[in-house]
C-alpha cells in the first residue's frame, strides 16, 4: 500500500502519539511512504531513516502523490492551508485520510469532504486588532493613526512590521498567529473550495483552482511563522558563541567584542543579566545609558558531525529579538565562508516603506535604538511618501559637527570611521514621533529656523533641497545658515 503523509506545521512535541504509531505501522507492513517538502515530512523521513527504512521518499508534486497514493494520514491545525488543500483533494477522488484534528483532539477516519471539521469564520482584522499590534510593536499615536486611517494594512505590510520590529521572535510569532488566526481567507477558500469540488471537475483543473483559491490565504504570514517557529526551536540546542556589539559613538565605529563560548542559552542569557546589572552599578547618577545588543552565533553539528554556523540571533533589552539564517558560501579557491540570506527578520538599508502623517517643517525624533543614538530631524519634503525617497530630512549627523539631508527610510543617518556611512538595523518608522515646541532645547536653533521659513510650504521646502544640492551634500552649521539667508533674498 502507498500512503501519503501530511500535515500543518507544530512544535516536535505537539504531535499526537498515534501518528507515530501510525508511521511505524507503515513501516511494519511494508508500505511505501510518500511525503512533501515541509517539516513534517523532514521529521517523518527522519524518523524513518534512523529506523533503516527505505521505501520512504519526498516528492514536491502534490497532484503526483495523490493520484499514486491509496490513503492519506494527515494532521491538520484547523487552520493551516496545504494540508487542507491536500486532504480535499484526496477526498474528491474518493480516497480515504486519517486525520489528527488538532483542535478537538480527535483522530477521524474521512471518506468524503463533508466529514472535514467546519471551518468557523473568525472575526477577521479589525482596526482595534491592528492598533493592539502596531502599538506592541513600538509606534507612536500619531503614526498608528496616520497608518490606519486607509483602511486595514495588507497582509505583506503587517507581516514586515512585525517580522523586524523590536520585540522578542517568540511575540512576533504569537503576533502573526493571531493575524492568522482572525483572518477569514482560509475559511472562505474552504467553502469556494467545497463548491469546486461538487462541481465535479478532474483532479488537475481542481488542483490549479484550489492553488488559486487557497493560495490568497495568509501565504506570508504563514511562511514567516513558520520561520519564526524554526528559529525558536534551533536556538535551545546549539553551542553559542556571544559577542557584545555597539555603535562606538567615541570613534564611529561598529565594534563587535567577543564574551565567551556557552553550551547552553541560559548561560548565554544569565551572563548578559549579570553584565547588564554590572553596568548599571558603574553608572553615575544621571549618565545616560547607553545600550547595545548582543549578537549569538548558534552552531550546531551537522550530518558529518561538523560544527555549522545555522543562525545569529540578535539580543536587545535580554530578548532575542532578531536572526539571520546562515548559509555556506564557497569560493573559487576551495575556502568558504558563511553569510546571510534571509534579511526577513533584521532590517536592510531600505525597509519598511510606509507613509507617515509628517509634513514640510514639522520636526521630529528619530531613534534607531540599540543600532544608533536618538537624534531631532526637520521634515523637508512630507509628500509623495509612497515613494521611498520621501519624507526627506534635514538633521546633524550624531557626534559630528556636518549637517546632511537624506530620505528618512534610506537611515543613512550616521558617519563610520572610513567616512562611510554606518546602517542602523531598526527601521526608524518604529519610534517616529513629533517633537512639541515645548520640548525644543539650544540643539534644536538651526532645525527651528528652517522650520519657520519652509511654514508647512512643501513647495519651500522642495525649494531649499535644491538650493542645499547646488553645494556640497555635507555642510557645517555656518553653510546651513548661508542656503537659508539665500533662500530669503
Amino acid at each position: 500500500m502507498v500512503v501519503y503523509v501530511c500535515g500543518s506545521f507544530i512544535r516536535l512535541c505537539d504531535y499526537p502519539k498515534g501518528f507515530w504509531y501510525d508511521i511505524y505501522a507503515c513501516m511494519d507492513a511494508g508500505d511505501e511512504i510518500l511525503l512533501g517538502d515541509s517539516d513534517l515530512a523532514h521529521r517523518v523521513y527522519g524518523r524513518c531513516r534512523s529506523k533503516q527504512y527505505e521505501k520512504v521518499s519526498e516528492k514536491n508534486n502534490c497532484v503526483e502523490m495523490l493520484k499514486k497514493c491509496d490513503r492519506m494520514i494527515a494532521i491538520w491545525d484547523g487552520k493551516s492551508r496545504e494540508p487542507l488543500e491536500s486532504i480535499m483533494l484526496l477526498l474528491m477522488i474518493r480516497k480515504p485520510c486519517r486525520l489528527y484534528y488538532l483542535p478537538d483532539n480527535e483522530c477521524l477516519e474521512l471518506t468524503s469532504v463533508g466529514d472535514i471539521p467546519p471551518m468557523q469564520p473568525g472575526e477577521g482584522w479589525t482596526a482595534e486588532l491592528m492598533r493592539r499590534i502596531l502599538e506592541e510593536c513600538g509606534f507612536y499615536e500619531d503614526m498608528i493613526n496616520h497608518t490606519l486611517a486607509n483602511g486595514i494594512p495588507t497582509e505583506h505590510l503587517m507581516t514586515e512590521i512585525i517580522c523586524k520590529a523590536p520585540v522578542s521572535i517568540t511575540r512576533k510569532r504569537k503576533m502573526l498567529e493571531q493575524l492568522a488566526e482572525a483572518s477569514n481567507a482560509t475559511c472562505e477558500a474552504f467553502y469556494a473550495g467545497l463548491d469546486t469540488v461538487r462541481a465535479g471537475r478532474d483532479l488537475e483543473s481542481t488542483a490549479k483552482l484550489f492553488s488559486a483559491l487557497f493560495g490568497r490565504c495568509c501565504d506570508e504570514l504563514c511562511d514567516a511563522i513558520g520561520k519564526l517557529s524554526l528559529a525558536e526551536m534551533y536556538r535551545n540546542h546549539c553551542t553559542y558563541y556571544l559577542f557584545d556589539e555597539w555603535y562606538d559613538t567615541d570613534v564611529l565605529i561598529e565594534r563587535s567584542e567577543p564574551c565567551g563560548l556557552f553550551g547552553t542559552l541560559k548561560q548565554v542569557i544569565d551572563y548578559i543579566r549579570k553584565e547588564m546589572e554590572l553596568e548599571q552599578e558603574d553608572m553615575e547618577a544621571g549618565d545616560e545609558p547607553c545600550p547595545g545588543w548582543y549578537r549569538i552565533e548558534a552552531w550546531s553539528l551537522d550530518e558529518w558531525d561538523r560544527y555549522e554556523h545555522a543562525y545569529n540571533y540578535y539580543i536587545y533589552n535580554g530578548k532575542i529579538c532578531w536572526f539571520e539564517r546562515m548559509e555556506m558560501r564557497w569560493v573559487t579557491s576551495g575556502s568558504w565562508y558563511y553569510t546571510a540570506f534571509d534579511k526577513k527578520f533584521i532590517g536592510g538599508l531600505s525597509d519598511l516603506s510606509i507613509p507617515t502623517p509628517f509634513k514640510a517643517g514639522d520636526i521630529v525624533e528619530v531613534d534607531c535604538r540599540p543600532f544608533g543614538p536618538p537624534f531631532r530631524a526637520l521634515i523637508v519634503e512630507g509628500r509623495y511618501q509612497n515613494d521611498d525617497s520621501f519624507p526627506t530630512i534635514l538633521f546633524k549627523v550624531p557626534y559630528t559637527d556636518k549637517w546632511e539631508m537624506t530620505g528618512l527610510k534610506y537611515k543613512m543617518f550616521y558617519k563610520d570611521a572610513d567616512g562611510g556611512t554606518y546602517v542602523p538595523r531598526l527601521s526608524p518608522l518604529y519610534r517616529l514621533r513629533s517633537v512639541g515646541k515645548d520640548e525644543f532645547n539650544e540643539a534644536d536653533e538651526l532645525l527651528v529656523k528652517v522650520a519657520e521659513w519652509i511654514a508647512g510650504d512643501e513647495e519651500r521646502g522642495a525649494a531649499f533641497w535644491k538650493a542645499w544640492h547646488e553645494g556640497t551634500d555635507e555642510k557645517t552649521e555656518s553653510e546651513v545658515i548661508e542656503v537659508l539667508e539665500r533662500m530669503n533674498g
